[in-house]
């Protein structure tokens, strides 16, 4: 990800990142309504990629993630969710039944995402989860008892 820029979008923006959801068969309905909550990726001044967030009371919805073919598969999609979230992942599958009321009325739901979507939900309201080396007062914890 060498020479790659991340910034929140802007207005001027709207007319790319229309294109780019378009050429990657995303719904643009809702999307420009949540612009300041987008981030994008630029290299060389182009953007090349962008994920968005809408936030609807303590819930949210992760959205319009995309990545121009020639920069697939190098990581891109991956560090623009996390510098959105700013934490760990935790996302889980749901069901219909399992969507927050509040998200239910976002443009997605509303007839403007695909069928074939995939409903993901990541609980805000949890301390992000921080991973580091073991040290040696671990030890007792993370032994099983008997082995110690």
């Amino acid at each position: 990800m060498q020479n790659v820029c991340l910034h929140q979008a802007g207005s001027s923006d709207w007319p790319t990142m229309a294109e780019l959801l378009t050429s990657a068969g995303l719904p643009l309905e809702g999307a420009q309504a949540h612009l300041a909550e987008f981030l994008l990726a630029f290299r060389a001044g182009r953007i090349i990629g962008m994920v968005g967030l809408e936030r609807y009371g303590d819930a949210a919805l992760l959205r319009s993630l995309v990545v121009i073919p020639s920069e697939q598969g190098n990581g891109l999609g991956r560090e623009l969710v996390r510098h959105l979230l700013d934490r760990r992942f935790g996302f889980t599958r749901v069901t219909g039944s399992d969507i927050p009321a509040a998200v239910m009325v976002s443009a997605e739901f509303q007839g403007a995402c695909p069928s074939s979507a995939v409903a993901m939900r990541l609980d805000l309201s949890r301390p992000p989860v921080t991973v580091r080396p073991a040290v040696s007062a671990d030890v007792p914890a993370i032994t099983p008892p008997g082995t110690r």
